[in-house]
């Protein structure tokens, strides 16, 4: 019975203490700074009842004053073109 009043004490005061860090300060685009990377996978249909599978890698860079860059590269059917596309933004 003490470890389980053990474990409800730390448990409780795990979820306390993420509650209060999770409103501790706002994220914008001008604040996030980093490397995000995405999966993507899945079918189109076609109007003549085919179907192509999509697959896709995207790495988005933040800079931390609103600005980004982005590396991606995706394929249909398994086929890739060779290289990958860049762009950037703010």
């Amino acid at each position: 019975m003490k470890s389980r009043t053990s474990l409800l004490l730390l448990i409780l005061a795990l979820a306390a203490s993420s509650t209060l860090a999770a409103h501790a300060s706002g994220c914008t685009n001008r604040t996030i700074k980093g490397a995000w990377v995405q999966s993507l996978q899945g079918r189109i249909f076609l109007p003549d009842g085919t179907s192509l599978v999509l697959t896709g890698v995207t790495k988005t860079t933040y800079d931390g004053f609103g600005n980004l860059t982005v590396l991606d590269s995706s394929g249909v059917n398994g086929n890739v073109p060779t290289g990958w596309r860049t762009g950037s933004g703010s």
